[in-house]
């Protein structure tokens, strides 16, 4: 599985998604500020969205690992092998919740940080995804265990 992040990973994704929700009144079921901020900010996001997908990463995940590749070509700048997750945390920055983001922030047992995957979108989706694969990835573990036991026996 592979996901992108939105333009709130970077610093301006994140400014403009505050701005939008400066003003939480809705006048007929619109935001006053989502018209006025989004017709300023249209070409900023633009901009941004850019950016992202040229220089931007994602994320990608495996039977296996968790990892952070560049979005242009075949450079990879993090990963995190499913067994050694522990936890996940779900990062709500401020301006990420105009665009239904947060950061993932994959944890060991001892709390430490093994990864962090800023800006994506539905994180809890993507969050139960990766804790189901490193279940899995744990079951065949304990599978091949006792099947190796059996056969030494």
């Amino acid at each position: 599985m592979t996901v992108y992040p939105s333009i709130c990973a970077g610093g301006l994704g994140r400014l403009i998604g505050s701005a939008m929700e400066m003003i939480p009144i809705r006048v007929l079921g619109v935001k006053p500020c989502n018209i006025i901020v989004g017709a300023i900010a249209a070409p900023i996001a633009l901009l941004a969205y850019a950016l992202t997908k040229l220089s931007g990463s994602r994320y990608r995940l495996s039977n296996r690992v968790v990892q952070i590749w560049s979005t242009i070509g075949e450079r990879q700048i993090g990963e995190a092998a499913l067994s050694d997750v522990e936890s996940i945390d779900v990062e709500e920055q401020s301006g990420q919740q105009f665009y239904h983001s947060a950061d993932l922030v994959l944890r060991k047992g001892n709390g430490d940080v093994l990864l962090r995957l800023p800006g994506v979108v539905r994180p809890e989706i993507f969050r139960r995804t990766i804790l189901k694969a490193r279940d899995a990835q744990m079951q065949v573990a304990d599978s091949m265990k006792t099947i190796e036991a059996r056969q030494s026996a």
